[in-house]
């Protein structure tokens, strides 16, 4: 194989890669290969597909990388891992220029210890899976536009 045929070749792999993997909806939580590369366990998985969805799919977001792609979840902007890879540690996105409302979702996190996503135009009431949220010692909600009372909280 020439030289040339080799280089359309693995330019029309890079593309197909890069077009099958575009958007976040394109990821498939119950994949287990997918699930590997993310190094998520399915239910965390499960939660950022739900929060990408409700946050207009990165749509304005000041910073949304890695969200669409299928990388280690670590790289992407406002999640930090454990040294393990076990579980999410932290989820947040400050001054991030997100809308939407929380994800009901957000409850199922297994070891989150912080979450922040102050200063955005998130909406609508706090979700009362928050209270789920046994691990978690730092939250911060402030300068959105919620509504309705906070669960309560063991911080």
């Amino acid at each position: 194989m020439n030289i040339i045929k080799l280089k359309a070749l693995l330019l029309v792999t890079l593309l197909s890669t890069a077009t099958l993997f575009a958007g976040f909806q394109t990821v498939d939580c119950t994949n287990q290969t997918h699930l590997d590369t993310l190094k998520l366990p399915q239910v965390e998985c499960e939660i950022l597909d739900a929060f990408w969805t409700a946050m207009d799919n990165g749509a304005g977001w000041t910073d949304a990388t890695g969200w669409d792609t299928v990388t280690y979840a670590d790289t992407w902007s406002g999640v930090y891992m454990y040294d393990d890879n076990s579980s999410i540690k932290w989820f947040g996105l400050p001054f991030s220029n997100l809308n939407g409302e929380l994800p009901e979702e957000i409850g199922n996190f297994i070891n989150l210890k912080q979450f922040a996503f102050n200063t955005n135009h998130i909406s609508g009431k706090v979700p009362t899976s928050i209270d789920n949220l046994h691990s978690l010692e730092a939250l911060d909600l402030g300068n959105n536009q919620l509504s309705g009372l906070f669960p309560k909280l063991s911080l």
